[in-house]
């Protein structure tokens, strides 16, 4: 691993921690924390973040009594977290993978790469023509809201100038350093590389600019997963989410 990787990686798991200590009122020990979160309160779902001999339980604070049986100085890994909580009563939300871009991307070379602008109403309302054409669940996984898209925003242009593919970054919670990649790729234009190349030529933009990407999907999201692997992101952890009825 060079010295760009381990600054990189680390300093996530440095930010996961700082959030948690801000979350706890203190620093998180090693093993498994329950961790009562303000930005959480009301949400059924409770999020694991297992790191290097560390777990984090995200949760919101009326689940955190329920949820302290996790607590223990062994780290659970996320099967362990998934069956604790599943006879807790919970139930198994999803998993997700997050990954990490470390190395340094070549220029991009395609001749249908275009940057828009938030803020500029021909680019939003070309946006907005896209996004009629892709069904919801995948402008759901890939996060993007009309009235809040994110500042950095790459696509390809189809023949005739509509979108075919969409990929934008926004700052990533828990350290504005890093930028948070989604992507989303027109119905009618996939398994044609596109996905792999507006998050490249996005990514190398961003990198250019001294920010860090990543890439956070679906473990059932083969796209995403083939998406993340041909542009070279590194694989971080996989997290997982359980929700609780009251």
């Amino acid at each position: 691993m060079s010295d760009r990787d381990f600054s990189v990686i680390n300093r996530y798991w440095r930010a996961v921690r700082s959030a948690v200590a801000e979350d706890l009122g203190r620093e998180a020990e090693t093993g498994t924390a329950v961790v009562p979160a303000p930005a959480r309160a009301g949400s059924p779902v409770v999020v694991v973040y297992p790191g290097p001999g560390f777990t984090f339980v995200w949760c919101s604070p009326h689940l955190a009594t329920r949820l302290e049986p996790l607590s223990d100085n062994r780290a659970l890994s996320v099967d362990e977290f998934v069956d604790a909580c599943t006879g807790l009563g919970g139930t198994l939300y999803g998993r997700g993978i997050h990954r990490v871009l470390v190395e340094r991307l070549d220029p991009p070379d395609h001749p249908q790469l275009a940057a828009l602008d938030r803020d500029r109403p021909e680019h939003v309302a070309l946006i907005e023509e896209f996004l009629a054409e892709c069904p919801d669940d995948d402008i759901d996984e890939a996060e993007v809201e009309l009235d809040e898209l994110d500042p950095a925003i790459t696509v390809t242009l189809n023949d005739q100038g509509g979108i075919s593919a969409f990929a934008s970054a926004r700052p990533w919670t828990y350290d504005p350093e890093y930028d948070d990649i989604g992507v989303l790729v027109h119905p009618e234009h996939r398994r044609r590389g596109l996905g792999r190349t507006v998050v490249h030529a996005l990514a190398h933009h961003q990198q250019s600019a001294g920010r860090i990407p990543l890439y956070n999907y679906d473990e059932n999201n083969t796209g995403s997963h083939g998406v993340a692997t041909a542009v070279g992101f590194d694989y971080l952890m996989t997290v997982a989410g359980v929700t609780f009825d009251d």
